[in-house]
């Protein structure tokens, strides 16, 4: 057996043996104790005012314009666009359930706009240049 076939069986049981010091390491040591939440729960766990994100304002649907309506989650501009012709063609809205009677906008979204609308009864709605 030459010099360099000893060094290479050498490496080899060298490789083996650390190989088995290392699992048996990793086997002996506890695994630290955590628990599985579900995403969705955690992200309702979650403080809602974080500083990452950021507050969308509380909108009047009678005053307000359609790029105020476009940062509501789930508005784009079709939609917000429905909503002002609406309120052009029956008046202002009266509550914010009057929603509903706009294409496009269910009871799901609804709910999920309803923390960031307001009704203000105005008399005549506020006419804005554009």
């Amino acid at each position: 057996m030459t010099s360099r076939e000893r060094w290479a069986i050498a490496g080899i049981c060298f490789l083996i043996l650390f190989g088995g010091v290392a699992d048996w390491y990793r086997k002996s040591r506890p695994l630290p104790e955590f628990e599985l939440v579900p995403v969705r729960e955690a992200a309702a766990t979650q403080d809602s005012t974080s500083p990452s994100e950021p507050e969308t304002p509380i909108v009047d649907l009678n005053r307000c314009g359609p790029e105020e309506l476009i940062r509501l989650p789930g508005i784009g501009e079709k939609k917000a666009d429905l909503i002002l012709r609406k309120r052009g063609e029956e008046g202002p809205f009266k509550r914010v359930d009057d929603l509903l009677s706009v294409k496009g906008i269910g009871p799901k979204t609804l709910e999920r706009l309803r923390p960031y609308l307001t009704v203000n009864h105005v008399t005549q709605v506020d006419s804005r240049e554009e």
